[in-house]
């Protein structure tokens, strides 16, 4: 579902980013490649530069990963960020929820915890897109 809604935001003009929580170890640099070995010989932060992308791996104070605002500084020249797996609570939030409310044969369905919280159907990118925007223009 996140894909679908990058694109449609995307063919939209929307300047998109992601900021995702992972459950487990992240697969971003692994033994053997010098990322690797430059963070486990104790370097804090280690940046890694391509022509046209760049990574950044941080070693965290804390085992506990850090909120999704206070990644939010990391993000540049975005105007929509989507915070996949974070828990916290932000506003405007869309939740998936798991369901079949009200006999509408929905298995899943995305939510907005603003007050009105609409059901949308998982593969109606474009809908939820629409309420992203909705939502992005009465918070500003």
């Amino acid at each position: 579902m996140a894909t679908a809604l990058i694109e449609a935001l995307d063919a939209r003009g929307r300047q998109v980013a992601v900021i995702a929580q992972s459950a487990g170890p992240l697969a971003i640099d692994e033994p053997g490649k010098d990322s690797y070995e430059h963070a486990a010989a104790g370097a804090r932060d280690v940046v890694v530069v391509s022509g046209r992308r760049w990574a950044r791996v941080h070693l965290n104070d804390r085992p506990a990963p850090p909120s999704a605002a206070a990644l939010g500084p990391l993000v540049q020249g975005a105007d929509v960020v989507l915070a996949l797996g974070f828990d916290e609570d932000a506003a405007p939030r869309l939740t998936v929820a798991s369901g079949d409310e009200g006999g509408t044969g929905v298995g899943l369905r995305v939510l907005a915890d603003d007050g009105r919280t609409p059901a949308f159907h998982l593969d109606k990118p474009e809908a939820i897109a629409d309420l992203i925007e909705r939502l992005s223009e009465e918070s500003s």
